[in-house]
């Protein structure tokens, strides 16, 4: 009886554990930018469609499925964030946060720029994530491209022009 109680046990905590994981993963595919979560040593753990659209090369087929083939460095899951973003960029990054991490009137992150794989302008955000003991067990990696960023901006500026006129 005592047996079959801690197996229950852990089965609702499995059960548990895996609606969390897709709780969290349908939030970052949502999210309006682009997201990708890595552990301490740069391996990608999870991240989302913004994310692969603004960090990989995709190209149209001449087939009549109308597929885009994926032409150069792409974002994957267990795959290293350093086939995409530049290595250098990464542990630098990462060394300012570890830096600020023992100087508690700093914040832990660190900004960074890249040209993306289209020649758009990127810019990103890394911030730990923390273990039980504040140290640093990985990273997320916010993407925001730039040239969509200032789309949006434009659009919501004409919005706001267009909204001000009446129809009469």
């Amino acid at each position: 009886a005592v047996c079959s109680s801690v197996e229950e046990r852990i089965q609702n905590a499995r059960e548990e554990m895996e609606t969390e994981k897709n709780i969290l993963a349908a939030v970052i595919e949502n999210l309006p930018e682009g997201m990708v979560i890595c552990n301490s040593s740069g391996t990608i753990l999870l991240y989302n469609q913004k994310a692969q659209e603004a960090l990989t090369v995709r190209e149209d087929t001449c087939n009549l499925s109308e597929t885009r083939i994926l032409t150069g460095p792409f974002l994957g899951l267990g795959r290293h964030i350093g086939s995409v973003i530049e290595p250098r960029q990464i542990h630098e990054s990462f060394d300012t946060i570890l830096k600020n991490l023992n100087n508690p009137t700093l914040t832990p992150v660190s900004f960074f720029s890249i040209t993306g794989p289209h020649g758009n302008p990127i810019s990103l955000e890394m911030i730990p994530i923390l273990n039980h003991r504040r140290q640093p067990a990985g990273f997320i990696l916010t993407i925001h491209d730039l040239n969509q960023s200032v789309s949006l901006e434009a659009r919501q500026i004409a919005f706001q022009i267009l909204s001000g006129f009446q129809y009469g």
